[in-house]
């Protein structure tokens, strides 16, 4: 059996997965998805590879069915890694301003004392 017969295979078998995790992804990400897989679906046709063209179909419309399935079911956009990694930072700093707001409260206020001007006229005089 050939290997793209085994990836057939799989996509028939794995495909409400693959569309509940592609419904996650955002619709420009499935949109790309869409152009590759138009581009790879053109060079297997160019090529005369009927079963890379029958993968190329059953993954177009696994894409496809997973932005209706996302539309749908109104299901939001998982955050990818680096969202994640920016929203906690951004949430770690609010924290430690807080942290620092809260310990200068507790600081008691120095009142600053005016300064008294001298007249620094006189003072080449002591030498």
């Amino acid at each position: 059996m050939e290997s793209t017969d085994i990836k057939i295979q799989e996509a028939l078998q794995n495909a409400n997965e693959w569309i509940t995790y592609l419904a996650k992804k955002p619709h420009k990400e499935l949109e790309r998805r869409l152009g590759i897989n138009e581009l790879q679906y053109q060079h297997a046709y160019n090529t005369k590879q009927e079963n890379l063209c029958e993968l190329m179909n059953i993954m177009h419309r696994i894409l496809v069915e997973a932005r209706i399935y996302k539309d749908e079911r109104q299901i939001p956009d998982e955050p990818n890694e680096m969202e994640l990694a920016i929203s906690q930072m951004e949430y770690i700093t609010a924290q430690e301003e807080e942290r620092q707001e809260i310990v200068q409260s507790f600081q008691p206020q120095r009142i600053s004392k005016p300064k008294i001007q001298e007249d620094n006229s006189n003072q080449i005089s002591l030498f």
